[in-house]
């Protein structure tokens, strides 16, 4: 559904900052439209670059453990130390990347694989769904808001390469990703 569509629908204009931030689509105490579709049982997923916004039914995206891949990079060790993952919600004069995107859909038990220089480092399990965090010192010059997940972390003794692995992985993957 286009912001336009929503606003035919609703019958006024949606303030400037859901055309802005990301951050507006998300429940918080100052997001009390998305906090209101949260509550009847709501989320929304949104595309900033084509101004539209799909909502689906809470439960459709509950019912099951996912499993994610993190590029971890030199982040890997602050991530694995902190017990998280995180990433930027909205980084000034830069675009939404998918990854910064798919975080949100994080639950609680899902299933994350830290990707390390070509190997798989530590497999995680995610402790609660993600949410909105205030930026530690250490991040708030690189951007401004930010997804959180609180991860239990298990650093593996032997890290692997997954294209070692590569034909007992391919039949298992999804024709299409989703998102």
């Amino acid at each position: 559904m286009s912001f336009a569509d929503i606003e035919k629908l609703i019958g006024f204009t949606l303030p400037e900052s859901a055309y802005k931030y990301r951050a507006w689509w998300s429940p918080s105490k100052t997001h009390t439209a998305a906090s209101g579709w949260e509550r009847l049982g709501w989320k929304a997923s949104v595309n900033m670059e084509t101004e539209a916004v799909s909502f689906f039914r809470k439960n459709e995206l509950d019912d099951y453990r996912s499993f994610w891949w993190v590029n971890s990079g030199a982040l890997h060790k602050n991530q694995v130390a902190r017990g998280e993952i995180s990433c930027p919600i909205v980084r000034e004069n830069d675009t939404q990347r998918p990854t910064w995107i798919n975080i949100k859909y994080v639950k609680k038990n899902d299933v994350i694989f830290s990707y390390v220089q070509q190997e798989i480092k530590a497999i995680g399990i995610a402790q609660t769904d993600c949410y909105e965090a205030n930026i530690p010192e250490e991040y708030k010059e690189i951007y401004g808001e930010r997804w959180e997940v609180p991860v239990e972390w298990f650093e593996l003794e032997n890290s692997f390469k997954p294209k070692d692995f590569i034909e007992q992985i391919l039949p298992l993957l999804p024709e299409k990703i989703p998102h």
